[in-house]
């Protein structure tokens, strides 16, 4: 099987590389992501009003569902490129291009994996739901709300595992760091107060405590100098603060210490008024529909031992990946989360993350995948599935 739909994976992950999707600018590789999951037979493919596409695979019975889930659009290009961000190349086994490793390999996996359920003629007692999600990489994760918010409940669906495509290198992931964008803003009629307050506030946060050193080269926490603008007669300066949200913490923790620090820094000044608040903004997907957004994302874990996740574990291990490791993803760069956020600490659902992709190789310059991990993702994505949604089989081979 592996080896039957190596080739075919190559291909259209190709094809999605190509087409630039960058957040709140998906529609066109949804239109292709769309045409895919009518080709491979699901028996529902329908796309809502935020963007999402969504393909469904029923069962013979009312069983329980699984969620396959990753997202459409991609962080734009950075860094010093060897060929085109959008070419597709493949070289020496890897498969060049944005998106190739978060989330477009992924996310060709999880539509394959469909359909290796779908042609293997195994039998199914519970429901597939393969839901592309759009507005992940901005960091609100807006689309994945939609999806749990709105879309899942009008088709009365209540996943019982959730599987990300996000870039775990074959790991299973069974949770995240979090992060927060938090303003510190003051204002005041004279231009010179503000400067002098915002620039002490800078330097205050930019001089870390020792727990907000960098822990394991993981980025903990990042401060922006102070941004300007003139309303009315009044200046207004703001210092924009990206912190790490570990497990046990929250957002709120986080802006409550940042709180603490510009206390600090203008004790110096007589009552000049400041505010400490989470970035929020109104966002709008492709298809006009409008959201108002946060600029967090909250840490999630799921137990290890959580039956679905258990089951999923001793799955792939009978299907011949060994002991696969189950791993709690930290990663060492700020802003990087996944829809974990909203599925778990949102919606209390069993999640973990299972893709081809390197997290290392993600959002940077030649990001790219290994071609046959791409291979070995879509069987593995089907066994994951098939653990929850099949009715038991005795053992797994690769044919």
């Amino acid at each position: 099987m592996t080896d039957s739909l190596r080739d075919e994976a190559i291909r259209i992950t190709q094809e999605l590389i190509r087409i630039p999707s960058f957040s709140l600018q998906e529609e066109k590789v949804a239109d292709r992501v769309q045409r895919l999951l009518e080709e491979m037979s699901y028996d529902l493919v329908f796309r809502d009003s935020a963007g999402n596409v969504i393909g469904v695979m029923v069962g013979g019975d009312d069983g329980p569902t699984v969620l396959l889930n990753s997202h459409m659009d991609t962080v734009r290009p950075n860094g010093v490129w060897g060929d085109s961000p959008f070419s597709g190349n493949l070289r020496d086994g890897q498969l060049y291009g944005l998106g190739a490793a978060d989330c477009k390999g992924g996310l060709v996996t999880q539509i394959l994996a469909g359909r290796v359920l779908n042609e293997s003629r195994l039998p199914l007692r519970g429901t597939l739901v393969v839901a592309m999600t759009v507005a992940e990489e901005n960091g609100c994760r807006a689309g994945a709300r939609h999806l749990l918010d709105v879309t899942l409940p009008k088709l009365g669906f209540e996943p019982d595992l959730a599987v990300l495509g996000e870039p775990t290198s074959l790991n299973l992931c069974n949770g995240h760091d979090g992060w927060v964008d938090i303003d510190v803003s003051v204002e005041d009629n004279q231009k010179a107060v503000v400067v002098r307050a915002s620039e002490l506030i800078y330097r205050y946060l930019e001089n870390p405590e020792p727990k907000h050193e960098n822990r394991n080269g993981n980025e903990m926490i990042r401060i922006d100098p102070p941004s300007y603008r003139l309303v009315g007669e009044t200046t207004e300066a703001t210092v924009r603060v990206r912190h790490r949200v570990t497990i046990g913490e929250s957002a709120d923790n986080c802006v409550d210490w940042v709180h603490h620090r510009v206390i600090s820094a203008l004790k110096i000044l007589d009552r000049i008024p400041f505010t400490v608040h989470i970035h929020k903004e109104r966002q709008r997907m492709y298809t006009g529909l409008a959201a108002d957004v946060s600029y967090q994302t909250e840490p999630w874990v799921t137990h290890p031992l959580d039956l679905p996740v258990d089951n999923a574990h001793t799955a792939l291990a009978a299907a011949g990946f060994g002991d696969v490791p189950i791993r709690r993803r930290t990663p060492g760069r700020l802003g990087m989360g996944t829809a974990g956020s909203e599925l778990v600490v949102g919606y209390n659902i069993p999640t973990v993350g299972f893709g081809p992709g390197d997290e290392s190789s993600a959002h940077t310059a030649d990001e790219h995948v290994d071609v046959d991990k791409l291979a070995q993702a879509i069987y593995g994505t089907a066994v994951l599935a098939h653990s929850v949604i099949g009715v038991p089989l005795f053992g797994w081979v690769a044919d």
